[in-house]
Order: C-alpha cells, then sequence, then structure tokens
C-alpha cells in the first residue's frame, strides 16, 4: 500500500490539486473509490461545522445510507469504515 499526500486534515473541504479534497487515508490496490468517499466526507464535514440539526440529520442517513464501490487504488477500506464510525458518533 502507498501512503496517499495528506495536504489538510480531515474535514478541511477543497484544495489546491484538481479541486479533491485530501484525507488522511491510504491508497490501496482495491479500495473504495476515491471521489465517492471525498464526496461523502465534504457533505459530512460540512454539516458538522453548523449547528443545523436538519443538516447533521441528513448527513446522519447519508452514512449510514453509503454504498462505496470499490475500485482498483482506491482509499483503505478499514480506514474509511473507521472514519464513517467516527463521524457517526460525532452526529
Amino acid at each position: 500500500m502507498t501512503s496517499h499526500p495528506v495536504a489538510n486534515p480531515v474535514g478541511a473541504t477543497g484544495d489546491r490539486y484538481g479541486g479533491r479534497m485530501e484525507l488522511p487515508f491510504v491508497v490501496a490496490l482495491r479500495g473504495y473509490d476515491m471521489r465517492q468517499v471525498e464526496s461523502l466526507f465534504a457533505e459530512v464535514d460540512g454539516a458538522l461545522a453548523t449547528d443545523s440539526a436538519v443538516s447533521r440529520a441528513a448527513s446522519r442517513d447519508a452514512l449510514r445510507a453509503a454504498s462505496l464501490r470499490r475500485r482498483l487504488r482506491g482509499y483503505d477500506v478499514r480506514q474509511v469504515d473507521a472514519a464513517i464510525d467516527e463521524r457517526l458518533r460525532a452526529l
């Protein structure tokens, strides 16, 4: 496995690398689709940054309903699953 460069901590939105969100997940040979994970975490972390109960509830539902595709060269499944559990507890 190779390490994915981390420019921003989890929760940061956007970056200077072509609009892709940088997350501290290892890129594995077979892992979750990076764009899909980035999109999901952008929504959830945006909700965590607000005081909106509605936004938090919608993000909690999105996390619970997430069906992440597996791809070649994707984010490590165990790390992403652990981060999802962490976000659910925070919401």
